[in-house]
């Protein structure tokens, strides 16, 4: 019987597996195969990155580390800043609609990056190396 924690690390693991296969295939479906739907495919990796961020919190698995601290902050610091810009020119529905665009382009999937290892071990490492 697996634990909570074997499960959710499970399941994290097999979200990471998809978020790289749409990483890898999402501009050729957007391109060559569904160019119809090309602006929903450029967030389809977004939900999936945002379950492996609430599930790796839950499981207490996220990074604790500088680089993340990081990137959190300057993330939301560029995104306020951004807001605060833009509502001198534009709407502030708009305003949000396009720093958080910003945000989600420029920092939203970073830390990814450094939780990759403490769910990734190293033969998935060569696994994705080989794919």
């Amino acid at each position: 019987m697996m634990t909570e924690e074997a499960a959710t690390i499970r399941r994290i693991r097999w979200l990471f597996w998809l978020y790289l296969v749409l990483l890898v295939s999402e501009g050729a479906l957007r391109k060559w195969v569904a160019p119809s739907l090309s602006n929903p495919l450029l967030i389809i990796r977004d939900p999936i990155a945002l379950l492996i961020y609430l599930l790796a919190l839950r499981a207490g698995l996220w990074p604790r580390n500088v680089f993340v601290t990081s990137i959190v902050i300057l993330g939301f610091v560029s995104w306020f800043v951004a807001i605060f810009v833009l509502q001198r020119f534009l709407p502030l529905s708009r305003a949000l609609m396009i720093s958080g665009y910003g945000f989600r382009s420029d920092f939203f999937h970073l830390p990814l990056i450094f939780l990759f290892p403490k769910i990734f071990g190293q033969e998935e490492v060569r696994r994705v190396g080989w794919w």
